[in-house]
């Protein structure tokens, strides 16, 4: 039998127990917290502290850790109301599954990942491209295939594709991908969008902040000379 004093406790767990207390709170209680958490998925769970990403994201995917953990907290207020908490959650992630895997990337803990990679991988050496007309959603699409140097698919996990190179390759994989969309003249003209309706005016709007982004970067580089 394990002796009283050798009996540990992680304090920290009530902290987070608390944190998510007031984000609910905050809410106005559990049933707006939900309904909020789909309508604006990533601004409730940013009301969280960044240190606490990592144990709710350990929470929903691994129940024999959320066990282990329930039974470490002292605060029996705190563990009912984590284990409420975790077991609405289930039920919500199941009917909402596209919000919630929303969610699991979001909270990925992506950062600390950043000094683990390598110094090159997955660098991008040929892309290529097609475009098409979508009818149904009525927009256009692009399908691409890169090509990759020291490639790694799975470094980094399922909620992440990690590229690691010079800067100079970086940017010039942008520049493959951008240039992959170029069509031929004679290719142009087998598309007729509708005047009307707003899908080249999207597509123009974010090729000027991409021209007004490489041009605060050109500014950025040429300073460093």
């Amino acid at each position: 039998m394990m002796a009283p004093d050798t009996k540990f406790t992680i304090n920290g767990i009530d902290e987070f127990c608390e944190s998510l207390r007031n984000i609910v709170k905050e809410a106005e209680g559990p049933n707006k917290f939900f309904e909020k958490l789909y309508d604006d998925p990533i601004g409730q769970i940013s009301k969280l502290s960044n240190k606490f990403y990592a144990i709710l994201s350990k929470f929903l995917t691994d129940r024999e850790f959320r066990t282990e953990i329930l039974a470490q907290i002292l605060d029996e207020n705190n563990r009912e109301f984590l284990q409420e908490f975790l077991h609405t959650w289930d039920l919500w992630s199941e009917i909402y599954q596209e919000q919630n895997r929303y969610i699991k990337v979001a909270m990925s803990p992506v950062w600390d990942l950043i000094h683990e990679i390598p110094f090159s991988i997955n660098d991008t050496q040929y892309c290529n491209s097609s475009i098409y007309s979508d009818s149904l959603s009525e927009t256009l699409r692009i399908k691409s295939i890169l090509r990759l140097v020291s490639a790694n698919k799975g470094f980094g996990g399922d909620e992440c594709f990690v590229i690691s190179s010079t800067v100079g390759r970086y940017l010039g994989t942008i520049r493959l991908m951008l240039a992959s969309m170029k069509l031929r003249e004679t290719e142009l003209g087998m598309f007729r969008l509708a005047s009307h309706g707003n899908i080249v005016d999207e597509i123009i709007a974010s090729l000027t902040r991409i021209r007004e982004l490489a041009d605060e970067l050109q500014k950025q580089f040429e300073q460093m000379r």
